[in-house]
């Protein structure tokens, strides 16, 4: 009754891969698609099809929650791909070599939703709420060597984004192309809204992959305001 995202791919063979083949292409005119790295990967529904479709030549996947990883890393060596990818049971946040709290959201209890959770006290508390303890390290860390000619970030951190582009300043600094999870209400959980704008001074185009032909927009301050306020 919690997997949502496996009887999704299930009933309709893919989940948010349209989105995933949107994005392919609009930079493959400028990207050699080499190396996919999936921050929030879950159990492969994004990099899996990515490499046994031959999008990508191989992937750097991140996913903290342990139940999910064992899925993530069983459908990889399910599908022949344990050579082509590079996985991690970590959270990606600001700083490295941090202890992190993972729990899942029970309102929706949907195993394609769990959230960093700020202010735990003592180890108690992690008991009586199922809080996980998970490793934390930066995306500057783990993938040091990715180029914007050959690599593309995919992020769906639920709210968490902001924190991670704090700790993928040289990432940024590459204009390595990046698809995120826009939405305000998650990131007013982490007060990490304005950290996106880190991404102005080196990235200049926009897409909103929820149009069905998406179009290039400048992006600017005033325009990550304004889709703020309107979502």
């Amino acid at each position: 009754s919690n997997e949502t995202i496996s009887k999704q791919i299930f009933i309709d063979g893919s989940f948010d891969f349209f989105n995933f083949k949107k994005t392919i292409s609009i930079v493959k005119e400028l990207n050699s698609l080499k190396t996919l790295v999936d921050i929030g990967a879950n159990i492969g529904s994004i990099c899996i099809p990515a490499l046994t479709r031959n999008h990508f030549e191989n992937a750097i996947i991140i996913e903290p929650e342990i139940k999910n990883f064992r899925l993530l890393m069983a459908n990889i060596y399910l599908n022949e791909l344990e050579k082509r990818v590079v996985a991690h049971n970590i959270a990606l946040t600001d700083k490295d070599n941090v202890i992190l709290y993972l729990k899942q959201n029970n309102k929706w209890n949907n195993r394609g939703d769990f959230r960093i959770v700020e202010n735990v006290l003592n180890d108690k508390d992690t008991a009586i709420q199922n809080i996980a303890k998970v490793k934390g390290e930066t995306l500057d860390k783990i993938a040091p060597n990715l180029k914007k000619e050959n690599s593309l970030i995919w992020m769906d951190v639920q709210g968490y984004e902001g924190i991670v582009l704090q700790g993928a300043k040289n990432c940024i600094k590459k204009s390595i192309p990046l698809v995120l999870e826009f939405s305000p209400n998650l990131l007013k959980n982490y007060d990490s809204f304005n950290n996106l704008k880190l991404l102005l001074p080196h990235y200049s185009t926009l897409y909103d992959l929820k149009e069905e032909k998406p179009f290039p927009v400048k992006l600017s301050e005033a325009k990550l305001n304004e889709l703020f306020n309107n979502l």
